[in-house]
């Protein structure tokens, strides 16, 4: 590339040739900047103008040649359904930290510039925040390769956002549910004792099959996940790692896939690709979500998510059990750090705990 410092101008420059035309550029501060604005120079003149569109599907093709799949379809899903329709698409090179200003306020307002394919819940602060976050990392992937020279999303001031305390379940909030739901739905009684005695993420559940479970060794497989992005897609690893995790079950639980998997026997067609959570196809999200808000209301519980039983699992760890953050983040396929910043301090039994332990030591 032809750059150069001007001295006289105090910045970098380029000046190269094409097709007997000389291009020179105004000066920048860093000779990286100038790299990258020659870089635009030469894509421009041979008629390759990199949209805003066209940088969110590069971005998609390399995440899908790194395997992440998972990430690439939440991508995917925030660029289409709370990006595209509230922001002109044009070269990533005129986009302004105004433009961005107008995107959150076009998304805030639901007020769409382009056609959306369907019609929109409203945005909270944190999921405008989120968008504007998340665009941000199309644009920083585009300047590494030189398709950028800024990101407009990076002086974005953030909408206020309280967020919300993580919701979990005790083990007696837990029974309390189990004895009030329906014991007729077999299927949501396995879907509870699953989440609060395994700690599964629900992409990971939803996608465990029969194969998957060996009942007389008292273990699952998790080896793939389902990524959410309208209907499901089956992807092989966990939703964090590419590797299979063991997961091993207690004897009240292994009962209950027992008991579920005979009456699932009885229904015609039925196979070993049936899923736990589901029958021919895995339940929808909206069938999780359903269930679990219903029986809160009923059981006279806090509204609880099926990642909420995640948390309620390592809190019972934590609580019940002298395993070490090492032994808890192996048994839930995390990071101990993870679990030391996220989950140490949910159950409020522990402050009790401690004092316990202080009061015992000085009696002595």
């Amino acid at each position: 590339m032809s750059i150069y410092y001007d001295k006289d101008a105090k910045g970098w420059k380029y000046h190269f040739q094409y097709q007997r035309k000389n291009y020179k550029s105004k000066k920048y501060k860093t000779r990286k900047q100038a790299e990258m604005a020659e870089r635009r120079k030469r894509l421009e003149l041979n008629g390759n103008i990199i949209t805003l569109s066209k940088l969110v599907q590069m971005r998609l093709d390399a995440y899908e040649f790194q395997g992440q799949m998972q990430t690439r379809a939440k991508m995917e899903q925030l660029y289409r359904c709370r990006v595209k329709p509230f922001i002109e698409d044009k070269d990533v090179s005129l986009y302004t930290p105004q433009d961005i200003l107008d995107m959150a306020e076009h998304l805030k307002a639901e007020k769409p510039i382009n056609e959306l394919e369907k019609p929109m819940k409203k945005q909270s602060n944190n999921s405008v925040n989120t968008a504007v976050k998340r665009l941000g990392v199309f644009f920083n992937w585009g300047i590494k390769r030189g398709i950028c020279s800024s990101n407009p999303c990076v002086n974005f001031e953030k909408l206020n956002y309280k967020k919300p305390e993580k919701v979990y379940w005790t083990e007696e909030e837990f029974n309390n549910a189990l004895n009030n739901s329906d014991p007729e739905n077999y299927k949501l009684r396995t879907q509870l004792e699953l989440f609060f005695w395994t700690g599964v993420r629900r992409s990971e559940a939803r996608a465990l099959q029969y194969q998957d479970l060996n009942l007389e060794r008292k273990t699952i497989l998790i080896k793939k996940h389902i990524v959410e992005d309208g209907g499901h897609a089956t992807v092989p690893g966990r939703k964090n790692d590419s590797e299979p995790m063991m997961v091993l079950l207690d004897d009240s639980l292994v009962e209950t896939l027992k008991k579920t998997k005979e009456r699932d026997q009885k229904i015609d067609g039925f196979n070993e690709d049936w899923y736990v959570l589901g029958y021919k196809n895995p339940f929808s999200i909206s069938t999780f979500t359903r269930n679990l808000d219903k029986l809160s209301e009923e059981s006279g519980l806090p509204r609880i998510t099926p990642h909420g039983f995640r948390h309620s699992h390592i809190s019972w760890l934590i609580s019940n059990t002298d395993l070490s953050l090492y032994e808890i983040a192996d048994r839930i396929g995390d990071t101990v750090q993870t679990v030391q910043k996220v989950y140490a301090h949910l159950y409020p039994d522990n402050n009790i705990k401690v004092v316990n332990a202080i009061n015992k030591k000085k009696k002595k």
